[in-house]
């Protein structure tokens, strides 16, 4: 392998990322404080730019198709190829009135058709019209063109030529065929070192953050503080081992469900603060429509939510209180506790507490350490941008250009939050600038949701919010904090 290749490897350049928390634990550990918010920014905005520099933009099956160059002959397909392709598409079903070759992918636009007829083949299907047209017409290019093909139905972008009342009559869609040929759509990495070097050392870091936990005064590296708090870096640990897993399980299960490739998962360590910041999956196959990037988006959050809630409970119930508070002096660990942090922890720590924190601190268990833990990989995770959950959960809701868009004002959105109110945020504000804003559309981009998926999809996003951001002033006296 050449040395250009290894280094183009996205899993490679993840390294490149990671090389950030490795060199602001070394100047922790050395230096025994904090590193500056100037220098951290570098570092990060240093790490993003070589990161893009040296990862290939992926081929993306997405509405540029349309800009593709035209051609006046078709070199996908024969003449004979082009009549079956003509073939696919019943005029009862989605009426095809012209075909369009572009290079390296063909057109068909046409008229969307469905009748009420009893005996017509959509009222087979038990879903919406676009759904049923395009499951009808993937079985048909399936049969006659077996895997050689992708399928894609997308919305036709309006015709400022047309006139209002054309525009607003009825919605336009295209068929597309595109060849499935690319390996990096369909085939999984088989390079496992770069996997195993972040677990190992998201296992080591949070490992560490667990023996903190019992020895918060411990600033470096000594067999004496390793001994005296294993046993709470073992029970943080595990419960953090516990939550990431259940999230990957539960996206695998969905992505098979779907019949959709994942990568292996790259475990993420986050040194000082957390010691990691869960798993990030992407997705190597076609995603066959916005309903399963849902899917695929809920699955894991609301695995990962189902064990933090009780980890968090169950640990705030085993903390005892403190005398006073004690003020963290370091942003970069959570460490000792501030229910103020967050308004979601706030109120749960309020509730299961009795209020304990309203005339005093606690010394927080490791169980509780590693519910918060969970929260924030949830809230992380819910972040509008890229391939994170929250990106995926504005896609599915409002389409993938306005799923572009929003992931680069999150971006900036969420760097403003931690340089003035939420300290703890800024480098995983700054992390999000590794992940790339566009988005892989979807094969049926056109089928909607539906309402019950587009309020769970909203309240997500609103949990994230809940997470990350302090409680307000007026909220303290309803929740009896000081």
């Amino acid at each position: 392998m050449k040395v250009s290749d290894f280094l183009r490897h996205r899993s490679i350049a993840w390294l490149i990322a990671i090389a950030v928390p490795i060199l602001v634990s070394t100047w922790t550990l050395v230096l025994h404080r904090s590193i500056p918010n100037s220098l951290l920014t570098f570092l990060v905005l240093s790490a993003a730019w070589l990161y893009f520099k040296l990862v290939p933009t992926d081929r993306d099956l997405e509405t540029a198709i349309l800009d593709l160059p035209k051609l006046s002959i078709d070199p996908l397909l024969t003449k004979a190829e082009e009549v079956e392709l003509r073939a696919c598409f019943p005029w009862n079903v989605f009426y095809l009135q012209s075909v369009e070759y572009r290079q390296g992918a063909v057109i068909c636009y046409g008229q969307l058709r469905y009748n009420p007829d009893p005996k017509n083949q959509l009222k087979k299907h038990k879903s919406s019209p676009t759904t049923a047209a395009y499951e009808i017409i993937k079985t048909k290019v399936h049969a006659a063109f077996a895997d050689r093909f992708l399928l894609l139905l997308q919305s036709q972008p309006e015709d400022p030529d047309q006139s209002e009342t054309e525009a607003a009559s009825e919605p336009k869609y295209f068929f597309a065929i595109v060849p499935n040929s690319d390996p990096a759509l369909t085939s999984a990495s088989s390079n496992l070192v770069p996997h195993l070097i972040l677990a190992v050392a998201a296992t080591l870091t949070t490992l560490w953050l667990g023996i903190r936990i019992a020895q918060p005064s411990l600033s470096e590296l000594s067999w004496a503080g390793i001994t005296s708090g294993w046993q709470s870096g073992l029970i943080y640990l595990t419960a953090a081992v516990a939550i990431v897993t259940a999230r990957e399980i539960a996206r695998r299960i969905v992505a098979a469900h779907y019949q959709v490739k994942l990568t292996p998962p790259l475990i993420l360590p986050f040194f000082p603060a957390l010691g990691t910041l869960g798993a990030l999956s992407f997705v190597r196959s076609p995603v066959p429509h916005r309903r399963a990037l849902f899917d695929l988006a809920i699955a894991p959050t609301v695995a990962g939510l189902i064990l933090a809630l009780p980890i968090l409970v169950g640990g705030l119930v085993l903390s005892p209180s403190l005398p006073v508070v004690i003020v963290p002096d370091s942003i970069d660990s959570f460490l000792p506790f501030d229910p103020k942090i967050s308004i979601s922890i706030a109120l749960v720590a309020q509730i299961v507490t009795l209020g304990r924190f309203s005339n005093s601190s606690i010394d927080l268990h490791p169980l509780a350490a590693a519910g918060w833990l969970g929260l924030v990989i949830t809230a992380v995770g819910l972040m509008p941008v890229g391939n994170l959950e929250g990106g995926q959960f504005v896609h599915a809701i409002f389409g993938q250009k306005l799923a572009v868009s929003v992931g680069k004002v999150s971006r900036l959105l969420l760097l403003m939050l931690a340089f003035l109110i939420q300290p703890w945020l800024l480098s995983i504000a700054l992390g999000l600038f590794l992940l790339k804003s566009h988005r892989q559309a979807t094969l049926d981009e056109v089928t909607e949701l539906g309402m019950s998926r587009d309020i769970i999809g909203l309240v997500m996003l609103v949990l994230m919010l809940a997470i990350v951001l302090p409680v307000p002033k007026f909220l303290m006296p309803l929740l009896s904090l000081n």
